[in-house]
């Protein structure tokens, strides 16, 4: 007679070798879309949007011509320019960069290194015991509440840069004497 046959284990699923390589290209499309997405924001409308919203606090507009987002590299912007309410310019510059790179704001908010302006322009205006960049910048100039978290670090670099000086009240009287 013959002896029973030991039962034996099934092949494995050809389905389980299918779902990995399913799942093991999706996570690759996934670390590459990740890899090139702020590559891709920086030259697309939501840099505008994000603009915006890092900038809500600004009374005023600010107006940022070309970002360069890189994973390694530092942030870069060109033709940056702050006018007030009214549209008149306020601050311009042709280029800021800053010294850290877009991972390590993401891993450190807390010190944003420096921030390197390439030929700044300022057209400061007096009035009333102020001036128009504090009154675009009034916010960010406000004391801490304690309650909210402090305000990050950041050192500024400035070079080749202009300052335009101007006395409102003084030029509205030398108009009126004209």
């Amino acid at each position: 007679m013959n002896a029973p046959l030991a039962p034996t284990t099934p092949p494995p699923k050809k389905k389980t070798r299918w779902f990995r390589w399913v799942l093991l290209t999706f996570l690759v499309l996934l670390l590459v879309a990740l890899w090139v997405a702020p590559g891709v924001l920086a030259k697309s409308s939501f840099k505008d949007k994000l603009i915006a919203d890092l900038t809500a606090d600004v009374s005023g507009t600010v107006r940022v011509g070309e970002v360069s987002l890189n994973w390694l590299h530092p942030v870069t912007a060109f033709d940056l320019s702050v006018t007030d309410d009214a549209g008149k310019p306020v601050l311009s510059a042709k280029k800021v960069s800053t010294s850290k790179t877009l991972l390590d704001f993401v891993l450190n908010r807390r010190d944003l290194g420096t921030l390197r302006i390439e030929q700044p322009a300022a057209e400061i205006a007096f009035e009333n015991g102020t001036t128009n960049v504090q009154r675009v910048f009034a916010k960010y100039l406000e004391p801490g509440d304690g309650k909210t978290s402090p305000r990050p670090a950041v050192a500024i670099e400035l070079t080749d840069g202009t300052v335009k000086l101007a006395d409102v009240a003084s030029d509205r009287r030398r108009a009126d004497r004209r």
